[in-house]
């Protein structure tokens, strides 16, 4: 299923990830583009992927499917990548 919604409740979540506050309260923060989001995965650390629908990635992670106009309420860039990962902070040792 394809989120198509801007006002969708997981969305409006996910877009809180824009704010500092919201990030220090849930250890999570957004990595934009296929490069980070592949490094998130590799650490261990990408909790969820948010997909442009008709886009395909082979990860073990809750995908959302979207269309471009809810990627782009969601991203901070002009350009909004098609692959945005929910990542969760490192623990500090």
């Amino acid at each position: 299923m394809t989120i198509d919604s801007v006002d969708n409740k997981k969305i409006k979540n996910i877009r809180k990830l824009n704010q500092k506050k919201y990030r220090d309260e849930t250890n999570e923060f957004l990595v934009e583009g296929i490069h980070l989001v592949k490094e998130a995965y590799k650490e261990g650390l990408l909790k969820e992927v948010v997909l442009e629908e008709n886009e395909e990635i082979d990860f073990k992670v809750d995908t959302t499917y979207v269309t471009y106009n809810v990627i782009k309420s969601i991203s901070s860039l002009d350009t909004p990548y098609k692959i945005i990962g929910v990542k969760r902070k490192k623990n500090k040792k």
